[in-house]
């Protein structure tokens, strides 16, 4: 079998608390592989996000580690870290984070180009993806001409366009209203069963179960939900 996209083994993290060391994850297992869907729900300060961002090697744990198709985490400098997540991993926010002074295809087509890809070749990607998440006929407006689901969809259309063998997810839908939020989730579905792998954080538990594996994070541990 190939590797994971991600593997997380027996990963711990700790803070300094008054002196003391405040153990917030408690041994997280857990294995994504192309094509899953992977939720993540618990309440707040459960450590959810604290284990997105070990995920991403945005965050080092204390114990454990964590691999991206086979490559330890741990043993790579920051520079190398990054470059390993911008080849292989998409990036989904609560808020949207695109660029103002620039347009939805320029935002889209960033990352591409970051990567070395020309600036017609990002752009022609860039279109293809935003056509895909249904706002094609916006590629010209700034982001404070969009709407809060547009934005949205913008930015998702950016995490995808890199093909990246997973996109990490923050509650992505936080801040949009219910009927919007519904229309992301579908969305989301949709990519996921063209083969896209997804981890999703969200506290929405409607969205959480339409996702293939489903994990509650409760104190710090990582528990499967059935049903």
């Amino acid at each position: 079998m190939s590797n994971p996209v991600i593997a997380c083994d027996a990963v711990k993290i700790r803070f300094a608390d008054a002196g003391d060391q405040l153990e917030v994850l408690h041994g997280i297992n857990l294995d994504v592989h192309t094509g899953d869907f992977v939720s993540i729900v618990g309440n707040s300060g459960s450590g959810k996000s604290t284990l997105l961002h070990i995920l991403a090697g945005l965050e080092q744990p204390s114990e454990g580690e964590v691999s991206i198709l086979g490559t330890a985490l741990s043993p790579l400098n920051k520079t190398q870290r990054a470059l390993l997540r911008r080849q292989h991993l998409g990036f989904i926010y609560q808020l949207h984070h695109l660029l103002p002074e620039f347009t939805a295809l320029e935002n889209v087509a960033m990352p591409l180009m970051l990567n070395g890809m020309t600036r017609k070749q990002a752009c022609e990607a860039a279109q293809h993806w935003l056509e895909k998440v249904k706002v094609g006929h916006r590629v010209k407006h700034r982001p404070s001409a969009l709407s809060g689901g547009e934005r949205q969809r913008v930015a998702i259309a950016r995490a995808l366009v890199t093909n990246p063998a997973c996109v990490l997810a923050d509650e992505p839908t936080d801040n949009l209203d219910s009927s919007t939020a519904a229309q992301i989730h579908e969305l989301m579905v949709d990519l996921n069963e063209s083969g896209t792998s997804f981890i999703v954080v969200t506290h929405d538990r409607l969205f959480a179960d339409m996702a293939t594996r489903r994990y509650e994070m409760i104190d710090g541990r990582l528990e499967s939900r059935h049903g």
